[in-house]
């Protein structure tokens, strides 16, 4: 595994114009995020029918930091990054969703910087933010191109705040060039 692979993933959604400009937005991006490429053996962990635009997305991104917000994945350790990375089978057992609460059925994708869930619904394919403070959903997109453009135009207005680092790794990298 490596770094996200953006030509990878250009190609895998060549057809989709909204994600092609979310993937563009990434790379400019690049140095705020620590998303990771697909590893070949890939852990086995079942995905919901509905999850279909997650299971292209984890056919090019096996998860990781996408600015303030986790994106869980199918391996939890990175060889050639040399980092541990929360998985999709970490956060969905009975245990873990009777702890935050959350109603039955639903799959944990993401993980907000301050513990709450990001779900799909196992009935449809919109993406809902479980707020465990007030045991409901709070948010919701109407689909996973809609959850992470939101995360793109968010992270832009944190940069322009100064509310949001580049991940050292990555300055490092640059660094070293």
């Amino acid at each position: 595994m490596s770094f996200f692979d953006y030509a990878r993933a250009r190609n895998k959604y060549r057809n989709n114009k909204i994600m092609v400009q979310v993937i563009d937005g990434l790379e400019d991006m690049d140095q705020y995020h620590l998303l990771r490429s697909t590893s070949v053996n890939k852990t086995p962990f079942s995905l919901p029918n509905t999850a279909e635009e997650i299971k292209t997305w984890l056919s090019v991104c096996d998860g990781g930091l996408l600015f303030s917000t986790t994106l869980l994945g199918y391996d939890d350790y990175d060889k050639e990054l040399e980092i541990s990375f929360s998985t999709l089978q970490e956060w969905n057992t009975k245990q873990k969703h009777e702890l935050l609460g959350l109603p039955d059925g639903y799959l944990i994708i993401a993980i907000l910087n301050y513990g709450d869930p990001i779900c799909i619904s196992p009935s449809d394919s919109r993406i809902y933010l479980w707020d465990m403070s007030e045991m409901t959903f709070t948010t919701v997109w109407e689909s996973f191109t809609d959850f992470l453009a939101d995360e793109y135009n968010t992270a832009v207005q944190m940069v322009e705040d100064d509310a949001l680092e580049p991940v050292p790794m990555k300055t490092e990298e640059q660094d070293g060039e």
